[in-house]
């Protein structure tokens, strides 16, 4: 067992007078470690002393991280293919242009809608909109703060501020609204909300998706234009 005693107490041999050897060295004070840190909880540790092991969290190449950002990729995609469909559905029937929208509460679709400007002859039909009253009639309420919305494209800021209002936690969109412009629709609309902060400061996670999911929701567009008017 270490103990502390000083180096000058070490067992030397004893040297007589009558002995005519040359008394031995005095040996080095030997290097005794650090004292074990307590586990009493009494006292303070100090850092030094004591090695604190943590698990290191996973970077973004750690075989977890990369398994659970597949995981949300791969949710993602499931809910905007939902909301590519109703888009494509919007032109298919007649209903009005290809835009999609999906409100999604605890996994589970609340409700799937596409564009009725058409159909309803209301210039106000969007997907998201139409998405956003459907769902708080169907959930009885006002907000959606425990929603997320996938909608097939970036929304118009007439969208986005229902969305804002509504209280939906998180959108996730496909297509660049550049992909709708390009087709035709207004360039406005899509500048609209360019440079002033409105997606950064909003209270809601806002993401494109990633992949597939953009790529087929841009493909959207161009599978359908010739198949609806714009005016």
């Amino acid at each position: 067992m270490w103990t502390d005693a000083p180096a000058s107490m070490l067992h030397q041999p004893s040297a007589s007078a009558s002995d005519d050897r040359a008394p031995a060295p005095t040996p080095a004070a030997l290097p005794f470690p650090p004292p074990l840190p307590r586990t009493d909880g009494a006292g303070p540790t100090d850092a030094h002393l004591v090695a604190r092991s943590a698990d290191p969290l996973p970077s973004s190449s750690h075989p977890l991280a990369m398994e659970e950002a597949k995981a949300a990729q791969d949710r993602d995609h499931k809910f905007l293919s939902i909301a590519v469909e109703e888009a494509y559905r919007a032109v298919d029937c007649g209903h009005g242009r290809p835009f999609g929208a999906v409100v999604v509460r605890n996994d589970e679709v609340v409700v799937s809608c596409h564009n009725m400007v058409l159909k309803n002859t209301d210039p106000t039909a969007h997907a998201e909109l139409t998405a956003i009253r459907e769902a708080c009639k169907k959930l009885g309420k006002i907000e959606l703060s425990d929603c997320e919305m996938y909608a097939s494209c970036e929304p118009c800021p007439m969208c986005f501020s229902a969305v804002h209002l509504s209280r939906i936690k998180r959108l996730v969109y496909g297509a660049k609204a550049e992909a709708a412009v390009a087709i035709g629709f207004d360039a406005f609309i899509a500048d609209a909300l360019g440079g002033t902060g409105h997606y950064r400061t909003a209270n809601l996670e806002i993401k494109r998706a990633d992949g597939n999911g953009a790529l087929l929701a841009e493909q959207v567009f161009e599978n359908t234009k010739g198949k609806f008017r714009l005016k």
